[in-house]
């Protein structure tokens, strides 16, 4: 019963997956714009060089 419970469940699980990314896919086509694209680059940055973490020692607060 098991076995069978879970291949249903997974048949479920990958009809709602192929559902949504054929959805997606009619969507971003009839978007021609721009992609949406967020990039955050950080260099050498420790715990401590967040002023959440070093309660403003650096000199400096987070707004």
């Amino acid at each position: 019963m098991t076995s069978n419970y879970c291949k249903c469940l997974c048949t479920l699980a990958l009809a709602i997956t192929l559902l949504g990314a054929a959805q997606a896919s009619a969507q971003s086509k009839s978007k021609a714009g721009k992609p949406n694209v967020l990039v955050i680059w950080g260099d050498d940055i420790g715990t401590w060089n967040i002023s959440h973490n070093n309660r403003g020692m650096m000199g400096y607060k987070t707004p």
